[in-house]
């Protein structure tokens, strides 16, 4: 699911990444890569309080870049 979320990311396909990001998130909700791509996606598409909301929980479970934006 990653390299699918990676797809979408390089063809700037915000929509979908959220999509391919909500499932890596079911599959495996303890991993970092979910939240922060499904927090960039949100932010580019200008949902600004869900991609907070990722990015929180990303930062919470120890991905470094994350917390960069809060």
């Amino acid at each position: 699911m990653k390299a699918l979320g990676n797809y979408h990311w390089r063809l700037k396909e915000w929509r979908r990444m959220v999509a391919a990001a909500d499932r890596m998130i079911s599959l495996k909700p303890e991993r970092t890569d979910g939240y922060y791509m499904r927090a960039v996606a949100h932010e580019t598409l200008g949902n600004h309080a869900a991609a907070l909301a990722d990015y929180r929980m990303a930062a919470a479970l120890g991905h470094n870049r994350s917390t960069e934006y809060l």
